[in-house]
């Protein structure tokens, strides 16, 4: 697990096209709508998932809408 906004987290690391892909789970993040962003190396994708989200994290080169598709249908948020 790793800290975002002060809420400890599970991620997962799984293998992409182009190297690892980190998905972070987060359900006490709420966002109204998929969200891109980049880093120097990096470039990520943060969705909506019921009341949470899930932040897709991966090399530049890496196509998330692929790994988006997969991973967001298999998501449930029980608390």
């Amino acid at each position: 697990p790793c800290v975002i906004n002060g809420k400890t987290v599970p991620h997962l690391v799984i293998q992409g096209q182009h190297g690892p892909v980190t998905i972070l789970l987060m359900p006490f993040e709420h966002v109204e709508e998929a969200t891109p962003f980049d880093g120097e190396n990096v470039h990520g994708l943060i969705v909506p998932v019921g009341d949470g989200s899930i932040a897709i994290v991966g090399d530049r080169a890496e196509e998330l809408e692929p790994i988006r598709e997969s991973v967001v249908g298999s998501v449930t948020w029980t608390i």
